[in-house]
């Protein structure tokens, strides 16, 4: 796990919300807090679709990708005042983390993992922290490690400006 700071966080911010930056991600879950508290669970639900619209979706991801909500979450956000606050939880689809696993060579099964970045604005302030999670225990981090390098490429490449905190 590694948390940055966001230092141009109008440059994230229109990456994260105008731009296709990040629609290839998964939406986990969004809380926008304006007027009111707005929550969005980014688990599909498979009797919303038909059986031919089912068989185009990745059977391996419960969740759907963010390009679906990013306009919604937008247009939460938008207007003459900040949000209070927001937190816009991205996880990594199983191809992509089939992709980290294989450029690593790490031994470790890509539907036994779980790869998020949380994005969190609090008073002002933009962070964004990776997560990795397993359904097995292990002492061998490098998987996390893999990650943390890979979502520091894709922040860097995306041109968003970020101090490492932890």
């Amino acid at each position: 796990m590694i948390a940055y700071r966001v230092t141009d966080v109008r440059k994230c911010m229109n990456e994260l919300l105008c731009k296709d930056t990040f629609d290839f991600f998964l939406l986990q879950e969004a809380t926008i807090n304006t007027f009111s508290t707005f929550s969005i669970d980014g688990h599909r639900l498979d009797d919303f679709f038909t059986d031919a619209e089912l068989e185009e979706i990745d059977e391996d991801d419960v969740l759907m990708p963010y390009e679906l909500y990013r306009e919604g979450c937008y247009n939460l956000i938008k207007g003459k005042k900040v949000p209070l606050s927001f937190q816009i939880i991205l996880a990594l689809p199983k191809r992509i983390i089939r992709q980290i696993i294989a450029a690593s060579d790490i031994s470790i099964e890509e539907s036994k993992t779980h790869l998020v970045a949380i994005y969190r604005f609090v008073d002002g302030n933009l962070t964004i922290t990776t997560g990795t999670s397993m359904k097995e225990f292990t002492l061998d981090k490098s998987l996390e490690n893999a990650y943390d390098k890979w979502m520091f490429d894709f922040l860097t490449t995306a041109g968003i400006d970020i101090d490492k905190m932890l």
